[in-house]
């Protein structure tokens, strides 16, 4: 499968133990390293929320309406529609602004109402999936949602609520996470044996098991989810305990019974074997999770870090700085697939992988790039070392290596400078995609579009520059 398949297959196990009280086996992700299973794992849990959300909104499941509001569902859309938006536009002091002026109840149809107007093709795919087998159970399940405000955030922590879901830090308050969306990501290295059995305590003449933290915030989640990050590389005995605890969902006497997630890399990628059936024992499903292709990428990365990977796929477009459009200028190119071998993917084939013997060198694979852009992000501007250290000899990070120095020497001296490479901009790709990434940063912050457009206009492009000045080509 490849990153949105398994994406909807996961949220769809959520909504049938959820929601429909179905049992499920417990999900083993595997798949090659470094092609964003984490992600895509984090996201599941994101997509079954607005999934949720959309239903909720769709079938006007949102119950009480607060007391002083009344008639249709349009008309509650329309008098929270300033609450509405200061949610989707996920902006702390905006939200924080609302929720000061504004009563919870009132906070949790807008939020309901936000996630819902979020919903993405794939969500509204999976929104069909679920109304054709939804209950009466399942009704049900949408009010108690809207009744515990699952999906309302907490002032203090309102980083972690992205998308409706709390993300657990061990260093939040456990009530913030009380009738919450709950996900917990553990990498196997971090587990600890009292993780699997509770940490014992001395009362009153005898020993018992408390439970971890993460157990505790997911058994006071209205939902929850935890996902053990390199599950498949225990050994066969550890393993085993793992997989216990996805089957009973408690640790010691402590029930925190939400679902769990393993995730890990295949037998051709490391020394980790395909779980026995013995172990295994007819509980869990296996998903394999083949490597992103380019627009696959662009898609898991594109509301993550430092903008300028991002741009950089959104610029290279076929006219380069031709366009006349600012929606020609967002055209993802094909030159960019042209040039990643093979398959158009972010990995190599196993028969090349295996060369190398798990001694792996950099490729440009979505936690490649993520870790780039978090360089990039600090500060780092040594833009060719960083990228082949990241990104490895391939073209495309030759191409994004030449291309940096144009990108920052403007972010960091100004538009001006541009007219220092302007020879470049007739015969370089490289330089003409630093501008044209320029010139989508500028509209999209709405500052300096003047000042751009004036050197645009010395150096000959004047249908981008009208683009600035206009916001389209008349």
């Amino acid at each position: 499968m490849g990153p949105n398949d398994v994406k909807a297959h996961l949220a769809y196990n959520y909504f049938l133990y959820y929601a429909n009280r179905v049992p499920v086996l417990t999900p083993i992700v595997y798949g090659p390293p470094r092609i964003g299973k984490t992600e895509t794992v984090r996201d599941s849990l994101k997509l079954f929320v607005k999934a949720i959300a959309h239903r909720i909104v769709a079938n006007d499941f949102l119950g009480v309406r607060p007391p002083e509001i009344k008639g249709d569902l349009e008309h509650v859309r329309k008098s929270l529609a300033g609450l509405i938006e200061a949610f989707k536009s996920k902006r702390k002091d905006l939200i924080l602004n609302s929720m000061e002026e504004s009563g919870e109840e009132d906070l949790n149809f807008a939020l309901i109402f936000a996630l819902a107007d979020q919903c993405e093709c794939a969500c509204k795919r999976l929104a069909r999936v679920m109304a054709a087998s939804e209950k009466e159970v399942t009704k049900n399940f949408y009010l108690d949602i809207i009744n515990t405000g699952a999906f309302l955030p907490a002032k203090e922590n309102l980083k972690y609520w992205d998308d409706g879901v709390v993300e657990y830090n061990k260093n939040l308050d456990l009530t913030e996470m009380t009738d919450k969306v709950v996900y917990v990501e553990i990498n196997v290295n971090e587990l600890t044996g009292e993780d699997l059995k509770g940490y014992p305590k001395a009362r009153d003449g005898f020993f018992e098991k408390l439970p971890p933290r993460w157990a505790e915030a997911l058994g006071e989640s209205t939902i929850g989810l935890l996902h053990i990050e390199n599950g498949l590389t225990l050994p066969l005995d550890e393993l085993e305990k793992l997989i216990m605890l996805s089957r009973k969902k408690r640790v010691g006497m402590y029930n925190f019974d939400k679902l769990v997630v393993i995730t890990g890399p295949d037998p051709n990628y490391a020394e980790s074997t395909i779980v026995p059936s013995y172990i295994s024992s007819g509980n869990l499903a296996f998903i394999e999770m083949r490597p992103p292709t380019v627009l696959e990428w662009r898609d898991m990365i594109e509301r993550e870090y430092a903008e300028e990977v991002y741009y950089f796929l959104e610029a290279t477009s076929i006219g380069y700085g031709l366009a006349s459009t600012i929606e020609a200028l967002r055209f993802v190119p094909r030159e960019v697939s042209k040039v990643v071998e093979p398959k158009d993917t972010f990995i190599p084939p196993p028969e090349v992988a295996k060369e190398y013997k798990n001694h792996w060198k950099p490729y440009p694979t979505p936690k490649a790039w993520m870790y780039f852009a978090i360089a990039l992000e600090h500060g780092r501007v040594e833009a060719t070392s960083l990228a082949f250290s990241y990104i490895a000899d391939e073209s495309v990070a030759e191409l994004f290596a030449s291309y940096l120095p144009y990108y920052w020497k403007v972010r960091s001296e100004g538009p001006r400078s541009i007219l220092d490479f302007r020879e470049d901009l007739e015969k370089n790709l490289a330089a003409r995609v630093a501008v044209v990434a320029h010139v989508i940063r500028t509209l999209e912050i709405g500052e300096g579009k003047e000042e751009l457009a004036k050197v645009l206009e010395e150096v000959g492009w004047d249908s981008v520059a009208r683009v600035l000045k206009e916001g389209h080509a008349k």
